[in-house]
């Protein structure tokens, strides 16, 4: 009986150790848990400000784009209306020198007709 008794008691021993153990165990399990559950939190944060930081740099490339089109049509137009304002200028400018021309010739033909 006392064998027995003794094995009884070593094998309660272990079971109880047994107990022990997997409370233990679901504690930290329990602990993990938690720290995933922040981790998560953590993470869903970060994706949510990261998609934030997306969307507003998207907004921004596109005005930025946007600007950069406005500003080349500008220079567009400015190059074109500036090259016809330069015809313009230099076609006064031509018939300035033709009437300027006709101006000393007509002065010429004048002294001629003076000294005739």
């Amino acid at each position: 009986i006392d064998e027995s008794d003794q094995r009884l008691r070593k094998a309660l021993q272990r079971l109880e150790n047994a107990e022990d153990e997997v409370r233990q165990r679901n504690q930290d399990i329990d602990v993990l848990n938690i720290r995933l559950s922040v981790l998560q939190e953590s993470y869903n944060h970060s994706m949510e400000q990261w998609e934030e930081e997306k969307s507003s740099m998207l907004v921004k490339v596109k005005a930025l784009e946007a600007d950069v089109e406005q500003r080349k049509s500008h220079a567009a137009a400015t190059k074109f209306y500036g090259g016809m304002k330069l015809k313009l200028s230099n076609s006064r400018l031509a018939a300035a020198q033709q009437g300027l021309l006709q101006a000393s010739m007509s002065k010429e033909e004048m002294q001629s007709e003076i000294l005739r």
